[in-house]
């Protein structure tokens, strides 16, 4: 890796794929022969990793406004889960859960996470994902804190 300039600040925002404790050292988290193992670099804190728990889809299925425009007609709000907290649903379930509510959407089609994802995280509110997902809050308090 190149040497960063000062003022750069690097983060890495990955999928969970699964539960996290709220107290764990996400570096320890990742470095579970479970989690591939990773190793923390040599200049990296907790600041600068960042996980959507337990996928990004729980990120998007937190604003649900944000679906509705995106998929338009023929989605199917109320095919979502009621559970409000998104980020303790297992990642299989967030998944099948908005394919399921898209199935009818006419501009879209079915979700596909690689066709769809990073257009609807562009399009999610930042206060609707704060309130909603501590990890979101985790890592947008921290970037706002890096952009002063």
């Amino acid at each position: 890796m190149k040497s960063l300039a000062p003022g750069d600040f690097v983060a890495l925002l990955i999928d969970s794929e699964r539960p996290v404790p709220s107290d764990a050292s996400l570096w320890v988290f990742l470095a579970d022969p479970a989690y591939d193992g990773w190793a923390q670099p040599l200049k990296a804190g907790e600041e600068n990793l960042h996980l959507m728990v337990q996928c990004m889809e729980a990120w998007l299925l937190a604003d649900r406004a944000a679906l509705e425009r995106f998929f338009g007609q023929g989605f199917r709000l109320n095919v979502l889960p009621a559970q409000q907290d998104v980020e303790s649903m297992p990642k299989g379930r967030l998944i099948e859960s908005l394919k399921s509510a898209s199935r009818g959407s006419q501009t879209k089609g079915p979700y596909h996470k690689g066709k769809h994802s990073y257009d609807l995280l562009g399009m999610s509110d930042p206060t609707v994902l704060r309130q909603a997902c501590v990890f979101a809050r985790r890592f947008l308090d921290t970037l706002a804190v890096q952009l002063r």
